[in-house]
């Protein structure tokens, strides 16, 4: 496994849960195909990884 790679859980959510995210990831040009979570979708700059202060209000 890669030092970098990160697991999560996904105990308790729904099967397909993600893939409503997925399909709103990949309809941003910059953010399809990278493969971090949490990315900016809807505020500039769009497909950069959004910051930990953002990400904990999520």
């Amino acid at each position: 496994m890669n030092s970098r790679t990160r697991s999560t859980s996904s105990a308790g959510q729904p099967p397909g849960a993600a893939s409503g995210s997925y399909y709103e990831h990949e309809a941003v040009p910059q953010a399809a195909g990278g493969d971090m979570v949490f990315v900016n979708l809807f505020r500039a700059p769009p497909g950069e990884p959004m910051r930990y202060p953002s990400t904990y209000a999520v």
